[in-house]
């Protein structure tokens, strides 16, 4: 729910600079907010980023392919963009992405602790 509503209001926030941006700012934020839920319930269950090699590779790869879609290096050879309706993103609007992931995974990370605690005393 957090995170659909900070994506939600980071769409509107670029409808009026055109549909296309705001639905890439939609989607690379679906790709970032899945880092965001990864990183909350590992740090949730206390486990180290790093410790699961394939959850890091797939990571990567998925940001990977992001940005290949993004900026793609092969031209109108292979129009990557075209192919996934969207256009490249500046510093800013990554800015924009990564200040709503840190929101998200802060406000996560709140929601699973008052969460837990209630359960906690509900169960005693």
């Amino acid at each position: 729910l957090i995170v659909a509503a900070i994506l939600i209001g980071i769409f509107f926030l670029y409808l009026p600079r055109g549909i296309v941006l705001a639905q890439t700012m939609l989607f690379t934020g679906f790709i970032v907010y899945e880092f965001v839920r990864i990183v909350s319930i590992r740090a949730t269950e206390k486990l180290g980023f790093f410790s699961n090699k394939w959850l890091v590779l797939a990571l990567m790869f998925s940001i990977g392919m992001q940005f290949l879609i993004l900026y793609n290096p092969f031209g109108s050879m292979v129009p990557l963009h075209e192919w996934f309706g969207v256009v490249p993103l500046s510093a800013m609007d990554w800015a924009v992405i990564v200040l709503g992931a840190i929101a998200a995974y802060s406000l996560s990370i709140v929601a699973t602790q008052i969460i837990s605690e209630k359960f906690a005393t509900a169960n005693e």
